[in-house]
This record gives C-alpha cells, sequence and structure tokens, in this order.
C-alpha cells in the first residue's frame, strides 16, 4: 500500500497535565474523523530523528 514507507511515528506532547491531541480530516481514506496523537509515516530516504519537526510543519 505504501512501498516507499518504513515506520510510523507518533509523538505524545504532555504539558500541564493535558495530552495533545489531533483530529484527521472527514475525507482521510484511514480513520476519517479520529483524535489522535500527532503522527506520521518516514520515508525511505528520511531521518528518524527530522521527522517529527517536519510532521508538526517546521
Amino acid at each position: 500500500m505504501y512501498p516507499n514507507y518504513r515506520i510510523s511515528v507518533e509523538v505524545i506532547v504532555w504539558h500541564d497535565e493535558k495530552v495533545l491531541l489531533t483530529k484527521r480530516a472527514e475525507h482521510c481514506k484511514v480513520a476519517p474523523n479520529v483524535w489522535n496523537v500527532p503522527a506520521g509515516k518516514i520515508k525511505y530516504e528520511e531521518i528518524a530523528r527530522f521527522v517529527s519537526r517536519s510532521e508538526r510543519g517546521n
């Protein structure tokens, strides 16, 4: 299904006894409208330590 991906990454952000959650868009093919921790997939050419930065848009 995703031949150029090797791993998925989930980030748990805990601050002041609260956890950050994101809601998937309703048009997503997998788990539409589902609340989850921020997550994404790593492509083969990506370095894992930079993925959390790219997933949050920095």
